[in-house]
């Protein structure tokens, strides 16, 4: 069958189609084209206009479509299974393999990231008057007068200094110049950082690993994990 032919008008209707994102087809091209084609007399089919496209991307322009296809405000529920498929296709192919990562945050030297607590406050030093109990040293001939040491005792004061915390920081940053973070807002940030990476890299090696028990001559079991 024939295709029927597009109407003048119809031309104009292919401007307000979106631009398909793939290579070698471009609906606003192929508009101008028809109008060309229709300025000169030519006749342009509706099946070649409608015909479905085939669609190649390169590895970037799929990371970009998927990315833009992820955005929050195009689905009726961002917990949506398939975004939720889409984000992690996306992490997965646009990341080095899960062995690289791994391989970098078991030896990360996490030391390296970690800042004092005691950065994270005010210090100023206090005077203090401690109470320090004075015992007049007896004679040493007189052996008996011990009873009256402890009669004639009397408590005196000495003047120490201590440091206070007077006030706390809302960020503290790293004088080490390899420092990834631009500051921390409190203590043990680095060190919990430590602890969550490592909770999780283990989780994933469970969940990601399989067990295979081997069965010994004497018959007993053992377990190995791949």
């Amino acid at each position: 069958m024939k295709g029927r032919f597009l109407l003048p008008f119809s031309v104009i209707l292919l401007f307000s189609i979106p631009q398909l994102f793939s290579q070698g087809f471009d609906y606003k091209e192929l508009a101008l084209k028809a109008r060309k084609d229709l300025i000169s007399g030519k006749s342009l089919s509706l099946d070649s206009v409608m015909k479905k496209p085939e669609i190649k991307l390169s590895h970037s322009q799929a990371l970009e479509f998927i990315r833009k296809m992820c955005q929050p405000y195009l689905w009726k529920s961002v917990n949506d299974p398939l975004r939720s498929a889409l984000e992690h296709l996306f992490c997965e192919a646009s990341n080095p393999p899960y062995d690289s990562t791994e391989y970098l945050l078991r030896r990360f030297p996490y030391d390296s990231i970690g800042i004092s607590w005691d950065k994270f406050y005010i210090w100023e030093p206090m005077r203090l008057s401690i109470p320090v109990d004075s015992l007049d040293k007896p004679d040493s001939a007189d052996v008996a007068a011990s009873d009256t040491l402890l009669k004639n005792s009397a408590k005196s004061l000495k003047d120490t200094t201590v440091m206070v915390i007077v006030d706390t920081l809302d960020t503290v940053t790293s004088s080490y110049s390899g420092f990834p973070f631009r500051y921390y807002r409190y203590p043990l940030q680095g060190d919990s950082i430590k602890a969550a990476v490592n909770q999780l890299l283990d989780y994933i090696e469970k969940r990601d690993s399989s067990i295979i028990h081997f069965t010994g001559s004497g018959g007993s079991e053992y377990p190995l994990w791949l």
